[in-house]
């Protein structure tokens, strides 16, 4: 039998928790909207920013604005130069 690693332990454990194949949106996306701040794991459970505005309206939650400046961030990181490959970005002159 494999060893279960601590991150799919608690992973496991919110997805038994939370997850309602019924409900809308991916399991992770319902980990990352759970309610219950008292669990003992609530600060470590899976999250993602990847939530359908429909996943947000159906749990009656605020849909969050979207960052211009996060997404600027996020495209210009895409093209930065740290974002190259450290061989690519060595051979290059220019």
């Amino acid at each position: 039998m494999a060893k279960k690693s601590l991150r799919g332990a608690i992973n496991a454990h919110c997805k038994g928790c939370v997850y309602d194949s019924n409900a809308p949106g991916t399991w992770l996306a319902q980990v990352s909207l759970c309610p219950v701040t008292e669990c003992p794991l609530y600060e470590v459970r899976p999250t993602t920013e990847s939530i359908p505005d429909s996943v947000y309206e159906y749990y009656g939650e605020e849909i969050p604005q979207k960052s211009i400046v996060r997404s600027k961030k996020a495209l210009e990181g895409r093209f930065s130069e740290e974002s190259r490959p450290k061989e690519a970005r060595q051979g290059d002159t220019a």
